[in-house]
């Protein structure tokens, strides 16, 4: 369910930088917000998860000590994306250098 926040988030994103909504600027702005919201929520759901001992055992083998890095290596593979999404929604100069990197790749696909 965590990843349909990921992937959902993106493409509402890329539905408002496609279809042509007037307000593009402020629609932009107010998923943003929400995207700054919903990270921290994610965040500290993640630290409390790692905080209880049973999930802890759970997603740690026996011998391994869950610690911030392991909890912000997870933070950044849910929260990567969709940040990479809003760089390049609110500024063009990131979007055009990822863009960069993507272009060579699908002439060499053709």
């Amino acid at each position: 369910m965590l990843w349909f926040l990921v992937y959902g988030y993106t493409c509402l994103l890329l539905s408002i930088a496609v279809y042509p909504f007037q307000g593009r600027r402020s629609l932009g702005s107010l998923l943003s917000l929400a995207f700054l919201t919903l990270l921290v929520v994610v965040g500290v759901l993640m630290f409390q998860m790692d905080r209880d001992p049973i999930l802890r055992r759970l997603d740690h083998p026996e011998g391994t000590v869950g610690n911030f890095l392991s909890v912000a290596s997870n933070l950044i593979m849910v929260g990567g994306i969709p940040l990479l999404a809003v760089l390049a929604s609110q500024f063009p100069g990131v979007a055009d250098f990822f863009f960069s990197w993507v272009r060579p790749l699908m002439g060499a696909s053709h």
